[in-house]
């Protein structure tokens, strides 16, 4: 990136902020946060994929938290098509990212590795598709700012007490 061009996306990124910080796109400030995530475990691995299942995750997350809801496949389709993205794109590039999370070994275990085949075809596609995720929070911030997309309003779900807590208060501390 040039200086010119390296300023004006710095331009851009510090007029986004107030969209970002707004409390009302809590999901929109998170879902970066899952997708850095997952851009960083791409790029922290030894090789693409040591690290594929964990960003799987992430990117899936990304999702989830931009279009949640009850059947959240569903519930993505219908916000990927009302942001703009046609039902072969979302089906291609965005929903295995839903399908993979289950089925690699960072949210269950899974003793099974990957052939040479597979992997080489995981790790296609998330750089690939870590492009077209990039390019969908810019579209989204860009709407959101723009007031052509609403996010969907975050309800804090913590309730004092909860099992977070409860875990959490069973964790002993070391004696120093």
């Amino acid at each position: 990136i040039h200086g010119a061009e390296r300023n004006s996306r710095c331009a851009r990124s510090v007029e986004r902020l107030p969209t970002l910080c707004d409390p009302q796109n809590r999901r929109l400030l998170a879902a970066c946060a899952y997708f850095q995530k997952a851009v960083r475990l791409l790029s922290a691995g030894s090789g693409p994929t040591e690290f594929a299942g964990e960003a799987v995750v992430n990117l899936a997350k990304t999702l989830e938290v931009l279009f949640p809801g009850q059947q959240s496949r569903d519930a993505v389709r219908q916000g990927l098509e009302a942001v703009g993205y046609e039902k072969d794109s979302i089906e291609e590039k965005f929903i295995p990212a839903l399908l993979l999370r289950s089925h690699l070994d960072a949210a269950h275990v899974r003793m099974a590795t990957l052939r040479a085949d597979e992997r080489r075809k995981l790790q296609i596609y998330v750089e690939n598709v870590a492009i077209e995720f990039r390019d969908l929070l810019v579209r989204i911030v860009q709407s959101v700012t723009d007031g052509d997309f609403k996010i969907a309003v975050y309800r804090d779900e913590r309730k004092p007490g909860d099992d977070i807590s409860r875990i959490l208060d069973g964790i002993s501390e070391p004696s120093s």
